[in-house]
């Protein structure tokens, strides 16, 4: 299946575990919407197409894990603007491109980063 676009009315949910699923298709980009989310694991799956400039809106985001799945596209710099609580970012075994952006370098709570096995360029920005 899918995550559906009606995913963004769930306002309370704080963790969405979908690791080692047959979870396909695209992030919607309704995901931006849920203000308590705090962990979006999605690794080992079938989920294509980009990250979602979306998740930007999620202040109480802890933990963004979705390596060894089919995203492509490029890490959106909208990310390390407002995920302050942001601890870990794992990306590994996709097939992201691009530079990183050094909006990542500006989170202050991120104590991993693995973006390995990707098509991504450049450093990891410093703080």
């Amino acid at each position: 299946g899918t995550l559906p676009t009606t995913i963004g009315s769930c306002r309370s949910l704080k963790e969405i575990r979908l690791d080692h699923s047959k979870i396909s298709g695209m992030i919607p980009t309704q995901i931006g919407q849920l203000s308590n989310l705090q962990t979006f694991e999605a690794s080992y799956t079938e989920l294509t197409g980009s990250i979602p400039s979306t998740f930007a809106y999620l202040s109480k985001l802890l933990k963004l894990g979705i390596h060894s799945s089919k995203l492509t596209g490029t890490i959106p710099p909208s990310l390390g603007l407002n995920n302050t609580a942001l601890q870990r970012i794992r990306l590994s075994g996709n097939m992201i491109s691009g530079n990183i952006p050094t909006e990542i370098g500006l989170l202050p709570s991120l104590e991993l980063i693995d973006f390995s096995s990707n098509n991504i360029q450049g450093s990891v920005p410093s703080q």
